[in-house]
């Protein structure tokens, strides 16, 4: 009887949303054909998908803010919810807390909706994947309102949002004035259903990272990630417990909140948040980065891998997939392996430094001149601004 209870009062609270937004959707269409477009081609509105906290929000969206206003642009970011509301949210979906979920989700609804006819006095829209967050809409009603009502509409995409909501992102996608995107897969996928799509690669700010390497007794390999890709580990989990055995100097350090045991004996787990933890300093500490992704889906390949540029930037060399970055070139700026290679390439890594240190200097070298919010601003400015009306 609970869980019947509980089925019911879950589709109550999905129908009673469903029926809201589409009176909310028919007013803003009715309201909207009463209005005239009032361009400003020197504003721009950001919606950044996540919190401006957090790395997908901030290093993408939000952190240009001071490169555009610099250059005379105001630009205004419309968060949707704090960090603090998506951890709750996220507490109440694993807990099956429905009003706790919608809650946050109409706060989010809200926030959004209520700025919809402000948007006709901006020059540039630009929307990181969709503009409703969370609540998983299955066709693009507000991106199609948009379309409508403002003629310089960009939607920003990182990764392969479409494996889990294939007929809104290509909605979105085709509703678009342009589209940017942070690899060329996606730029690749996306144009066979909107020409103007953009390659605009991921930037990270480095303000904060220590540049002078921090040396100690043992050859640290190291892993940083979420639990979820942290199985891509368990993968190549026999392959390390080998180098383990034959290279007894070699310390494994891992970052990740919930770790999964891959065996290992000699090796450190640390999380973000930790008492003493300092991220950027246990990235100097690193000899070796592992960047594994062995599955070979439009997940992946899609991906940014912001933790591989991280350690692109720190000058740590890495051993990677060969599709986690478009500008990888194997015993030049890194080694590449395969399903079955991971020991050979590692190996290769921990027994000459030489090859360790210039690997590591190539892709450092590379994340300066591609990967820096300078070298990428002046593509990014001609994108959201030009022909604006």
């Amino acid at each position: 009887m609970q869980a019947q209870i509980h089925k019911f009062m879950n589709r109550l609270l999905y129908y009673s949303f469903i029926a809201i937004h589409r009176l909310v959707l028919l007013l803003l269409w009715i309201i909207h054909r009463r209005l005239k477009y009032k361009t400003t081609s020197h504003k721009i509105a950001a919606f950044p998908y996540y919190p401006e906290t957090w790395p997908g929000g901030l290093d993408r969206i939000a952190a240009w803010k001071p490169y555009f206003e610099t250059d005379g642009n105001l630009f205004h970011v419309f968060g949707a919810y704090t960090a603090k509301q998506l951890q709750d949210y996220m507490l109440y979906e694993k807990e099956n807390k429905e009003w706790g979920k919608y809650k946050i989700l109409w706060l989010i609804y809200w926030s959004r909706v209520r700025v919809i006819l402000e948007l006709r006095n901006y020059g540039t829209i630009w929307i990181q994947r969709g503009f409703i967050p969370i609540f998983p809409f299955k066709h693009g009603y507000y991106e199609k309102l948009l379309s409508k009502i403002h003629p310089n509409v960009i939607y920003d995409f990182y990764d392969a949002d479409y494996e889990s909501n294939y007929r809104l992102v290509f909605d979105t996608v085709s509703f678009a004035k342009k589209v940017t995107v942070a690899s060329r897969f996606l730029e690749n996928k996306y144009k066979t259903i909107n020409s103007n799509v953009f390659f605009i690669r991921y930037a990270i700010d480095t303000a904060n990272f220590v540049t002078l390497k921090t040396t100690t007794d043992r050859l640290r390999i190291g892993w940083m990630g979420s639990p979820e890709n942290a199985v891509q580990l368990t993968k190549i989990a026999d392959q390390l417990k080998v180098i383990e055995d034959n290279f007894p100097q070699v310390l494994f350090s891992f970052v990740c909140r919930d770790m999964p045991d891959l065996g290992l004996k000699n090796v450190e787990v640390m999380k973000w948040g930790d008492v003493g933890f300092n991220y950027n300093l246990w990235l100097s500490t690193v000899d070796i980065g592992l960047v594994p992704f062995l599955s070979d889906t439009d997940r992946v390949k899609a991906k940014i891998s912001m933790k591989s540029l991280e350690f692109m930037a720190s000058g740590v060399p890495i051993v990677v997939s060969p599709w986690v970055h478009s500008d990888m070139l194997n015993n030049t700026n890194c080694q590449i392996a395969e399903h079955d290679n991971w020991y050979s390439r590692i190996k290769e890594m921990i027994v000459d430094n030489e090859k360790r240190t210039s690997n590591g200097l190539a892709g450092r070298e590379i994340f300066e001149n591609y990967h820096t919010y300078p070298k990428i601003y002046p593509l990014l400015k001609k994108v959201l601004t030009e022909n604006v009306r």
